[in-house]
């Protein structure tokens, strides 16, 4: 952290930074034949990536209790941003005569449909290539972002895609992975108080979900 912190504080060259700590990190001794139960924790992105009394030392507590705690990305979030782009724009396509609404597709023609599609698609794209360029150059191989498109049909069998608010259907297909995809063996979704959008958009259907 102190390394990655100075090069930011210092505006120098955040991969080289990240290569520094490549062997700090495969340094640390694993014991492989000690597993341990993985929690994935969900939800309102603050909430569940701060370390400290944001969150009442959720990661702190779980690993404290012998857990290994598997936290959602915030690049998963943006990807999640995007899908709706894309799926928005695909479902509006053909009502741009009626769709004249501040961010509308309005009097779009079906070119400039096309160029929106692909500055999403470009959007995802420089997305994944940014988060693998760091994650190789803190040694973090083969790891897998989420195919959005893939936690949307899941979740669409219980929830449907169109309601917005937080982390929306994303939750959710999480949570259902999660159990059916053997990811994790807990679930936790957090969020502050006062988040109503994913509070009473996802929450509320979550307990069904997994009694289901």
């Amino acid at each position: 952290k102190q390394i990655i912190y100075d090069a930011l504080l210092n505006k120098t060259n955040i991969l080289n930074a990240l290569w520094k700590c490549k062997p700090i990190l495969e340094g640390v001794k694993v014991d492989k034949t000690s597993p341990k139960p993985k929690v994935s924790i969900i939800g309102e992105f603050w909430a569940m990536t701060t370390e400290g009394d944001g969150n009442y030392g959720l990661q702190r507590f779980l690993e404290g209790e012998g857990a290994e705690c598997d936290i959602q990305l915030v690049t998963a979030w943006l990807l999640y941003t995007l899908w709706e782009a894309e799926h928005d724009t695909k479902e509006r396509a053909t009502l741009r005569g009626a769709d004249t609404a501040k961010y509308g597709l309005g009097e779009l023609s079906g070119w400039a449909v096309g160029q929106k599609m692909l500055g999403v698609l470009g959007g995802q794209h420089v997305i994944r290539g940014l988060f693998q360029t760091f994650a190789h150059a803190v040694g973090l191989y083969g790891y897998h972002l989420p195919d959005m498109n893939e936690i949307a049909e899941i979740s669409h069998k219980y929830y449907n895609n169109d309601l917005r608010g937080g982390e929306g259907h994303m939750e959710v297909g999480k949570l259902i992975m999660n159990v059916t995809q053997s990811k994790a063996h807990m679930t936790l979704s957090v969020k502050p108080f006062g988040c109503m959008p994913s509070a009473g958009v996802s929450d509320g259907v979550q307990s069904a979900i997994t009694e289901k």
